[in-house]
């Protein structure tokens, strides 16, 4: 899914075990990157939905699942871009 500033859906997952987390949403297809940042991990290319699904079928209890959002300032940035 590409949104309308052409980015990428951007989900922050909190999780206990942030290291098994990352290496099983890797294999998640879509997902473009996984980012560690401290106990979470910010994956893009995929929504939450898939996420929830894919760490739940592999015994993997998110304690915070967040999207991501872009400005509207970035937003407008984008679309009155003239790239």
């Amino acid at each position: 899914m590409i949104f309308l500033n052409g980015s990428r859906p951007t989900v922050r997952v909190s999780v206990p075990v942030p290291a098994d987390a990352a290496r099983i949403l890797q294999s998640l297809p879509g997902v473009e990157n996984v980012q560690a940042d401290g106990n979470s991990l910010i994956v893009t290319g995929v929504e939450s939905p898939a996420i929830m699904a894919c760490l739940l079928q592999n015994n993997i209890i998110p304690t915070e699942i967040t999207n991501q959002k872009s400005s509207l300032e970035a937003l407008f940035m984008d679309v009155t871009s003239t790239n």
